[in-house]
């Protein structure tokens, strides 16, 4: 599978445009066997072919941990933030201070850093989760979906290597990791908004065109 490749901003407004964003969501929440809420985000939100990017630690698997870690937070306090969350601001500090302690987390059980901007892909994997199941699915998630970030690897980010202000970041070999820096990280994150925003649609629709729509069998 392959990442997506464009000529331009304006080819990529074009493609967001025909991305039926809504549709894929609900069919992401039809392919679950049981919705029980968070839980279910939990397990499903994150593939396996991305754990597989992670190193065990002796019988100590990523999933395990990630899974382990997410419950607790879900449970203490978490998803009820998300859920209040009106702004992208606020869905920022709300994701950045989770991948700050899923980190520690890692650290504490791999006996290895995570590193913010990984982290990051997996606490932004986990909001598109918990949009397709309840009680944000099937019309509370469009309050939260206009605001949360987009998990960035290879599919998300190489797609923008046409863009002139992001080239110095060299996004055509980009993949989960590739962007360190907070300020790097806000950047591509709000191009990916302003092109969104241009097509009409939440950035999750971006999420849908160059992740799903690479991996429909």
């Amino acid at each position: 599978m392959k990442p997506l490749t464009f000529s331009g901003e304006d080819e990529i407004v074009e493609a967001l445009k025909r991305t039926p964003w809504e549709s894929s969501l609900d069919e992401d929440h039809g392919k679950l066997e049981i919705d029980l809420g968070p839980l279910t985000a939990i397990y499903h939100s994150v593939s396996s072919s991305t754990y597989r990017a992670f190193r065990k630690n002796g019988n100590t698997l990523p999933s395990v941990v990630f899974r382990t870690w997410a419950s607790e937070q879900m449970y203490n306090g978490a998803f009820a933030k998300l859920e209040a969350i009106r702004s992208n601001g606020e869905y920022r500090d709300w994701a950045f201070g989770l991948g700050r302690r899923l980190d520690a987390e890692w650290r504490k059980r791999l006996r290895y850093s995570l590193e913010l901007p990984r982290a990051l892909k997996l606490v932004n994997l986990l909001a598109k989760g918990l949009c397709a199941v309840s009680p944000l699915w099937p019309k509370k998630y469009k309050d939260i979906a206009p605001n949360i970030d987009i998990p960035l690897d290879k599919f998300s980010l190489r797609p923008l290597a046409c863009i002139k202000s992001l080239t110095y970041l060299k996004l055509h070999k980009a993949s989960m990791g590739s962007i360190k820096t907070r300020k790097d990280y806000t950047k591509v994150q709000n191009i990916i908004r302003e092109l969104c925003k241009r097509a009409y649609v939440p950035p999750i629709a971006y999420d849908y065109l160059t992740w799903n729509a690479t991996h429909t069998k």
